[in-house]
């Protein structure tokens, strides 16, 4: 899996506790918002730093500006494929644990806070959650009634296991020991 920086990048750069990777693409109207909430949640998390990086992915409006001048890392790329656009933002990533939440969506107050607590109990490795979307739109209509039904299941691969996951959102995060 090349998500995460190598291991010699990683030990140079742990300061933060969160790396939120935020992609966004034209979402202007929703992308300050969403790291408006990120920050607020930020506050919940105790002593852990949290790193912002915002993915802008062939975007002709002002998001690129928005991020910078609240003071957020910008990555900006041209590809078409949401796995690369999330690792683009992945590789400025210097926190333990990796949260991604697309421009649109909302982020409670509580979020980080209750992934941290998720986390140290050595149960979990990687979660999401249900979306809570900034807007509606018909294609996010279907989609969130495929997520509800659970019709869109996530296995680990080629390799037969008893790990099965249904995906749940638009807010996923894992741990960098995975």
């Amino acid at each position: 899996m090349h998500l995460f920086a190598r291991k010699e990048e990683r030990d140079k750069t742990s300061d933060y506790t969160f790396s939120v990777i935020i992609p966004a693409h034209n979402e202007e109207k929703y992308t300050g918002k969403c790291i408006e909430e990120v920050n607020r949640a930020s506050e919940k998390v105790g002593d852990g730093k949290v790193q912002i990086i915002v993915s802008a992915n062939r975007c002709t409006n002002k998001i690129v500006e928005i991020a910078a001048a609240m003071e957020d890392e910008v990555c900006e790329n041209t590809v078409k494929c949401i796995s690369a656009i999330r690792n683009d933002g992945a590789r400025l990533a210097k926190g333990n644990i990796i949260v991604t939440i697309d421009a649109d969506s909302r982020m409670t107050e509580d979020s980080l806070a209750e992934i941290k607590s998720m986390l140290s109990t050595g149960k979990f490795i990687v979660g999401g959650t249900i979306p809570r979307f900034d807007r509606m739109s018909l294609g996010i209509a279907i989609y969130s009634a495929y997520v509800e039904l659970n019709v869109i299941p996530i296995t680990t691969g080629k390799r037969r296991t008893n790990f099965t996951m249904t995906s749940k959102g638009e807010m996923i995060w894992t741990t960098r020991s995975v």
